[in-house]
């Protein structure tokens, strides 16, 4: 598990980012914001029935930063739900989770 100098190693490094645990911390993954490119290639793969089963696992592992892509693969190996699970935390790093104020 990441150390607080390590967690603002990359805070540093990538400005935002967001940290999810599994229960119990079982693991835990950090994961940079996705480029634009890399969000609207997302989009794209979830409109393709060829692609959109693996769309949030590839987005996912384009922006994991912790652990290293190599140990993020073998956990998905053994836990598959792991970027399902991290679903809330990409909402908030791609502006999709909002308060809307007004009249």
């Amino acid at each position: 598990m990441l150390d607080a100098e390590a967690l603002k190693e990359l805070e540093d490094k990538y400005g935002e980012i967001a940290r999810v645990r599994g229960k119990g911390g079982s693991w835990e993954v950090v994961f940079r914001p996705p480029t634009q490119a890399e969000y609207k290639m997302f989009k794209a793969h979830l409109r393709d029935p060829r692609y959109a089963p693996d769309a949030q696992e590839v987005l996912s592992i384009q922006c994991v930063v912790y652990p290293s892509k190599e140990e993020y693969a073998a956990l998905l190996k053994k836990k598959p739900a792991v970027p399902e699970a991290c679903s809330e935390a990409f909402m908030d790093l791609v502006g999709l989770n909002v308060e809307a104020t007004g009249k």
